[in-house]
């Protein structure tokens, strides 16, 4: 979100939550639909020493390599490329408001065909140069997010469609109020239709691009994207696009919309986001891949009855709980609406129980991913103000006793405790209550203004005591002072600045290769770049003595033909485990 703006809560309404089972769900089952609108113009065809390749070139580029990653990731996502300002019209039409747009890829999922042409098409210089020349008149961006409007209007079941609009004029159509007009009618129209702009502005060193002139009331912000929120966040350098594009991949959603409970009859609504989430490998679908060409599998299911092998329909269908004994076992028939109620605890909130100093939460108590929580206005009027108040006294939860230097006789303000609100959780109606603690975060500033941390509430499910793990094994040996202290000198002299997004998960990595060359029809590369292995020279450079010291101080104390017996580990007890009250 801007740095400027606070508890301005996003208004996506997430459906059809309660069939939901596991969090990831959420995602796999999102179908996104994306559109490339590529503004072709002199400016954007433009190379010099600096920029030898011109920023239509990149945004083509960054649209190939969005749909290699879409064709792994989300096979069932459509992609497609419609060029903008060009002198040649696709599909041809005699329509004046259609004239000017060359649609170079249709909106449709990505199959090998369609990714080669746009690989090709960037190879072959003189192919691009007579698809991409330009008008040189001002276009109207009217007609084109109704050009848009009608090709998305080919994929009505998609959740998410998206228009990536790309393009370095500011101003294309100065002077000209009706035009301005009509395109913020239409900007109007897709935030009705549930079509969001994603807009990437390009600048220059030469030329800044200003968003207030033209796009500042056609674009409207992003409901479900609370981090994206000011429209000068789009404007970036071309050679950034890519950074910028892949960052839009995946659309973001809510991962759950339940009432913040805080009394009887007293709710205010808010929204649950995941922001951490461990990388794995997403099965999306299933592929045959022994005929001519790879082809999805259609998984289809039917039941047959063990006695009979004869086809069950629906209504045959019983569901059922065996009772009693294996000898005598008889079958407890259950409707599917028994069966709802048996599995739902009660409808999904998160309600405060208790309010507990901040203290009294242990480290080892957060054991799984917190939420972040932010409220939401769409079906509590003053949600975004009790909310605030609620993280404003969670923060200053009470006064800390002062203190007295006697040295100045001055009283020492040691300023606020903060607390917790210890909640009952549950996000969804198929859902298993657990108990939560409510902890709030403050907004937190880069040194250049921009925001690392929005402020909000974390939601931090707690343990059971059946969830605690082992304690560390008691009667451990305590390596001797010395070696702590030469092991201390040899971490001082390996840590590095760490950069999640610099190592990627080599697994990861040669899955997807495989994957990519698969649906490509290519050969898999034989290598992969596995930026995790250790970098021995340096290691050696920093360290190599300390670490030779350190070894002929343990030999000292701990002679080679020793043998050590493994302690015994032992659960804790509930009786010995601490409470705090």
């Amino acid at each position: 979100m801007a740095a400027d703006r606070i508890w301005e809560a996003p208004e996506f309404d997430l459906e059809n939550i309660d069939s939901l089972t596991e969090d990831d769900l959420q995602y796999q089952n999102m179908k996104d639909a994306v559109i490339f609108a590529i503004h072709v113009s002199d400016s954007m065809l433009n190379t010099s020493e600096s920029q030898p390749v011109s920023p239509l070139r990149i945004a083509l580029d960054s649209a190939y390599k969005f749909m290699l990653q879409k064709v792994i990731s989300s096979p069932n996502d459509m992609v497609g490329i419609l060029l903008f300002g060009t002198e040649q019209t696709r599909p041809k039409s005699n329509n004046k408001n259609e004239q000017g747009m060359y649609l170079l890829m249709e909106l449709d999922q990505m199959d090998a065909p369609r990714i080669h042409f746009l690989k090709d098409l960037l190879e072959d210089d003189t192919e691009l140069s007579s698809i991409a020349r330009p008008t040189g008149e001002p276009f109207y961006i009217a007609y084109l997010l109704s050009s848009v409007s009608n090709i998305f209007s080919t994929a009505p079941n998609y959740n998410s469609k998206r228009l990536f609009l790309v393009t370095d004029n500011d101003n294309p159509m100065p002077g000209n109020e009706k035009a301005k007009m009509a395109a913020i009618t239409r900007g109007k129209d897709f935030s009705d239709l549930g079509i969001r702009i994603e807009p990437f502005f390009i600048s220059t060193v030469e030329k800044l691009f200003d968003s207030s002139k033209f796009y500042e009331n056609i674009i409207y912000p992003d409901p479900d994207n609370d981090e994206d929120d000011d429209l000068e966040d789009a404007v970036f350098r071309f050679e950034h696009l890519f950074d910028r594009i892949r960052s839009k991949q995946t659309p973001r959603r809510i991962l759950f919309d339940v009432p913040l409970e805080l009394g009887s009859g007293f709710r205010i609504g808010v929204n649950g986001y995941l922001r951490h989430k461990k990388q794995l490998v997403a099965k999306s679908c299933n592929v045959y891949t022994k005929g001519e060409v790879a082809v999805q599998v259609a998984t289809e299911t039917i039941r047959i009855s063990a006695d009979t092998t004869k086809v069950l329909t629906p209504e045959e269908i019983k569901l059922a709980f065996p009772f009693g004994h294996k000898d005598v076992m008889v079958p407890i028939v259950f409707t599917a609406e028994e069966l709802k109620k048996l599995r739902t605890f009660r409808d999904p909130v998160i309600k405060i129980l208790c309010f507990r100093p901040l203290s009294h939460l242990e480290p080892w108590q957060n054991t799984r991913p917190s939420y972040f929580l932010y409220p939401n206005e769409t079906k509590y009027i003053g949600s975004i103000r009790t909310f605030a108040a609620l993280h404003y006294k969670l923060i200053h939860y009470r006064k800390k006793q002062d203190g007295f230097d006697e040295n100045t006789n001055e009283v020492i303000d040691y300023g606020y405790e903060r607390g917790m609100a210890i909640v009952l959780f549950i996000p969804r109606r198929n859902s298993n209550p657990v108990l939560g603690a409510l902890i709030p975060c403050e907004e937190i500033k880069l040194k250049n203004g921009m925001q690392k941390q929005p402020a909000g509430i974390y939601l931090i499910p707690l343990p059971f005591r059946d969830d605690i793990r082992d304690l560390p094994a008691e009667g451990m040996e305590h390596a001797p002072e010395v070696l702590i202290e030469r092991m201390r000198d040899i971490l001082n002299g390996l840590v590095i600045r760490y950069e999640p997004s610099k190592y990627s998960n080599p697994g990861l990595q040669r899955h997807y290769q495989v994957l990519q060359a698969m649906a490509l029809e290519e050969e898999p590369p034989a290598n992969i770049e596995d930026s995790t292995l250790p970098k021995y020279k340096i290691i050696k450079k920093r360290t190599g003595p300390l670490i030779a010291t350190w070894k002929s101080e343990l030999d000292k104390h701990v002679p080679v033909t020793s043998t050590h017996s493994q302690p015994e580990v032992r659960r804790l007890t509930n009786r010995e485990m601490p409470l705090k009250t």
